[in-house]
């Protein structure tokens, strides 16, 4: 499976287990961002546990710089590699 249809799983399935709110847009946007810039293992987020899952959605979600595309902060998301 690509990288891709991965993120839009974890994306659908953040909006679905976690919060019906997420924006799976957005949080498509934020993880392909990240995962450029920190790769994440992407398989292994899929199948998290939603505490886990919640803390790097959240995580990525507040300390995303959206112009550099960078964690600020110092936040590492759990299911980084």
């Amino acid at each position: 499976m690509n990288e891709n249809k991965t993120i839009i799983k974890i994306a659908k399935r953040a909006k679905e287990d976690i919060n019906n709110n997420i924006d799976v847009f957005d949080t498509f946007m934020n993880l392909s961002e990240v995962n450029k810039q920190n790769p994440l293992n992407l398989k292994a987020m899929l199948k998290a546990p939603l505490d886990q899952l919640a803390h790097d959605i959240y995580g990525i979600d507040q300390h995303l710089n959206k112009k550099t595309g960078k964690l600020e902060n110092c936040f590492l998301p759990r299911y980084a590699k």
